[in-house]
């Protein structure tokens, strides 16, 4: 997997910068792509793990459905910065979740709990019990930004 290099710059920052740290997030804390392509056996075809990795980047940029993956502006940046070795086509996608997504949940799960597990976050429940995660994957520096609060 390619490691990218985080450094300041004076140039445009794409709305999809964030995958690169999900992806290595994915790679390093968890063991999601061999349990997910050892889960269901295929003889070929896109891997399972290349298809779960391409949905769960899609859901870090915000998009939900399906046809989104038609409208990846790089394939290039896009397969390294997940690791995966193709992009699913919208059908692709949508085929493979409609027929094994019972199969892949829990290995999702786990992999979330691993996730969590690896990178020790400081988590305190809320009054109600819940334990918020929040995760921002747009890489910015808003050290110089101020709020202003109007009465």
């Amino acid at each position: 997997m390619k490691r990218f290099i985080i450094e300041q710059s004076s140039a445009d920052i794409i709305s999809h910068s964030g995958l690169s740290l999900i992806g290595q997030a994915i790679k390093r804390y968890t063991h999601l792509s061999g349990q997910l392509d050892a889960s269901v056996p295929m003889r070929h075809g896109i891997k399972h793990s290349d298809v779960i990795k391409s949905y769960l980047a899609l859901l870090s940029i915000g998009k939900n459905d399906f046809e989104a993956i038609n409208g990846i502006e790089s394939e290039f940046y896009f397969t390294s910065a997940m690791d995966i070795d193709e992009i699913p086509g919208e059908a692709t996608l949508r085929q493979r979740m409609d027929k094994h997504a019972i199969s892949f949940l829990p290995i999702v799960e786990k992999a979330s709990r691993d996730f969590l597990s690896n990178i020790q976050p400081a988590l305190r429940p809320l009054s109600t019990g819940h334990i918020p995660v929040d995760a921002d994957v747009t890489p910015m520096d808003n050290s110089g930004s101020h709020v202003t609060t109007h009465p």
